[in-house]
Formats: C-alpha cells, structure tokens, sequence
C-alpha cells in the first residue's frame, strides 16, 4: 500500500518513519491506505489519515526539511 501512494502522489522519496509536520502539527509517517494517503501517528498519540501534500513538511534524519509542502509561513 505505501508504494503505492509513493507513485501515486509522485514522491519517491517519501519513507516510513520520516518525521512530518501537519499543519502545524508533529508527527511520523506510519503507513500508507486505501485513500492514498498516510497515515500520521501525531505526538499527542493519536493516528490521522492525511493527505501527503496538504499543509505538510517532511524532514530527514538531521530535521533538515526535505519537502514543504505549506502554502502558508
């Protein structure tokens, strides 16, 4: 499922386990679904079914950005 969203979406770059932030919110990837989609496990703990390019930074190992995909500041 989660190759599937990578091609999908056109982000091959985009792994299991990469820190995120949505919308203001933190989290790290955890799975791909049916909606093509990810789903986020968030710091508060719960699970959410986001769209990989609304309102989302992805960072690296080193917190570097990767891709922001924010179309606000």
């Amino acid at each position: 499922m989660f190759e599937a969203v990578k091609i999908r979406r056109a982000m091959p770059w985009l792994r299991i386990g990469m820190r995120v932030d949505v919308a203001g919110k933190a989290g790290i990837v955890k799975c791909g679904n049916q909606s093509g989609n990810i789903d986020v496990i968030f710091t508060d703990g719960h699970t959410g079914n986001c769209h990989p390019k609304w309102e989302t930074t992805y960072f690296d190992e080193s917190n570097t950005i990767v891709h922001d995909y924010k179309t606000t500041p």
